[in-house]
């Protein structure tokens, strides 16, 4: 019964995919991939205490890929990711397993590589 479940998610996934692309990882071979992106805008606002007048409204770019676990063992944040159609390299800020064969993955862009930790801040998003 789990492998025909299996089945039909991933029957289901391939049908829903939206976007392909490549992951890039840091020495290794490209690897082409098919899934589900998100490039949504995130709203936050802050508003002055006590006079319910002004305030600011930040929005931002939350770029998000779902793939196939499988694609991505042994993933981190020293990996890339290339979606075709979109004129941007991402690397992978985070990732997420859901643990029924598929990876959520939170992505930034980027100047350059990302530091390491302890280094100084570089152009990057860390």
């Amino acid at each position: 019964m789990a492998r025909r479940l299996n089945r039909f998610t991933e029957r289901a996934f391939a049908m829903a995919s939206d976007s392909s692309g490549w992951l890039l990882p840091p020495n290794g071979d490209r690897i082409p991939v098919d899934g589900i992106f998100d490039n949504a805008v995130l709203e936050t606002s802050a508003e002055r205490k006590g006079t319910g007048r002004g305030g600011l409204t930040l929005n931002r770019r939350r770029p998000i890929f779902t793939v196939p676990s499988s694609k991505c063992r042994g993933i981190s944040t020293a990996w890339q990711v290339e979606i075709v159609g979109v004129d941007a390299i991402y690397y992978v800020a985070d990732h997420h397993p859901d643990g029924q064969g598929f990876m959520t993955l939170w992505l930034a862009n980027s100047d350059g590589p990302p530091t390491q930790e302890g280094d100084s801040d570089g152009p990057g998003w860390r």
